[in-house]
C-alpha cells in the first residue's frame, strides 16, 4: 500500500515540477508555490479526482444546445446541433449585425 502511495505521489510530484518549472511567468523564488507543489503532490490520491471532476463540469458548462440555423435537413426536421458557448455567441453577434 505505501509503494502505490508513494509512487503516485512521485509521478505526481514529477508532473507538477515539470509544469511549474517549465510555465515562464511562475517566480522560482516564490514559497507559496513550492508549498502548493508539496502539499498538492502529498495528497494525490485527494486532488487529482477533485481537478479531474472541475475540469469535466467545465467541459460540460461550454457547451449548450443551439438550434440549427444553416437551413439544412436537421432545421426542417426541427433538430438542435451541440455548440460552444463561445460559437453561440458568434452566431448571435452575426445575426444581429
Amino acid at each position: 500500500m505505501i509503494v502505490f502511495y508513494l509512487s503516485g505521489a512521485g509521478a505526481y510530484l514529477f508532473f507538477l515540477l515539470v509544469k511549474f518549472l517549465g510555465d515562464s511567468e511562475s517566480d522560482l523564488r516564490d514559497v507559496t508555490s513550492w508549498l502548493v507543489i508539496a502539499i498538492a503532490s502529498s495528497l494525490w490520491f485527494v486532488v487529482i479526482p477533485i481537478s479531474l471532476w472541475e475540469i469535466k463540469s467545465k467541459a460540460k458548462s461550454n457547451t449548450t444546445p443551439t438550434k440549427s440555423k444553416t437551413g439544412s435537413k436537421a432545421e426542417k426536421d426541427n433538430k438542435t446541433t451541440v455548440h460552444t458557448k463561445s460559437d453561440a455567441q458568434n452566431i448571435l453577434s452575426h445575426h444581429e449585425s
